[in-house]
């Protein structure tokens, strides 16, 4: 079985209409200068360099799964989808940008990096105008309602500022002289990854207009996930700010059944069946034994 077309079945007309709506806005972007010059289209340029080659687009995969699997008609909120699953991959995209200029990253999706191509600067303007087109969409979504579109802007508004905060305390631990205690560490991947994962999911219920208990379980799902997918690509790159690595790999193994377990509690559906995939496909590779203090 072919894993990822298997996982994206259900959502695939919604993905493909993602990608070219994100196109679509990369060329608002452009369209919004007050002038054509030199200058300008050399913006154009760095915004698009990191949509040239595409991502795994795993963030609005989450959310359109998420808001079928409650089992809501959402024939008339099929704009939406596509505008908020946009708005996701445009504010992880930002956020990559900035990573990059953090971590001084010469490379991104096998290709030169933001930064890299055009310096700190700039990369650091580009990811901003990146934020200002993702508010910009999620705040004229004409299929929801004003208090959902409200709704939306808080969810990420906060998860913004929790990831720039988990990028200055992962700054800030590996410029110190000692190993940062394990706490702090995972207290920056939840605000760095897990944060982002939880309201992709969170926002899918809130779209499709879930009850609360729903949404919050929703929610604890890509919390779980985002913890166990990033667990698990630190020890896989072996760069992690924290050294102890069976430590690490016994958290992942938790968060990898905790996100399985709160999979399972979602009703059976094509959607939900998607959900439970991605766990095993995240972990199916790459997770690892207990270690001997943990069993």
């Amino acid at each position: 079985m072919n894993t990822l077309r298997y996982i994206v079945q259900p959502v695939s007309a919604e993905l493909e209409k993602v990608e070219e709506n994100l196109q679509v806005q990369l060329s608002r972007i452009a369209e919004g200068h007050a002038v054509d010059n030199s200058y300008s289209r050399m913006a154009d340029r760095v915004v698009g360099h990191l949509f040239r080659t595409h991502g795994k687009r795993l963030r609005p995969l989450l959310f359109l799964l998420a808001a079928k699997s409650t089992g809501a008609e959402l024939t008339g909120r099929h704009d939406a989808l596509v505008q908020v699953g946009t708005s996701v991959e445009l504010i992880h995209s930002a956020s990559l940008i900035h990573d990059d200029v953090i971590d001084e990253a010469v490379f991104r999706r096998d290709r030169v990096s933001v930064n890299e191509r055009y310096g700190n600067k700039i990369a650091v303007l580009a990811g901003d105008i990146l934020y200002t087109q993702f508010y910009s969409l999620v705040s004229t979504l004409a299929d929801l309602s004003p208090e959902t579109r409200l709704h939306l802007l808080e969810l990420f508004t906060d998860v913004t500022r929790r990831m720039c905060f988990g990028e200055i305390y992962e700054e800030r631990m590996r410029a110190r002289r000692k190993p940062p205690e394990f706490a702090d560490y995972l207290d920056t991947i939840e605000n760095k990854t897990a944060s982002l994962m939880a309201v992709c999911c969170e926002a899918g219920g809130v779209v499709s207009g879930a009850d609360p208990e729903y949404v919050d379980t929703l929610r604890r799902y890509g919390y779980h996930l985002g913890m166990a997918y990033q667990l698990l690509d630190d020890l896989d790159d072996g760069d992690a700010v924290f050294p102890d690595r069976d430590r690490i790999g016994d958290e992942a193994v938790m968060h990898v059944d905790a996100a399985s377990a709160t999979a399972a509690g979602l009703p059976v559906n094509d959607a939900s069946d998607r959900l439970r995939a991605i766990v095993d496909a995240v972990s199916s590779t790459r997770k690892p034994e207990p270690s001997s203090r943990s069993a």
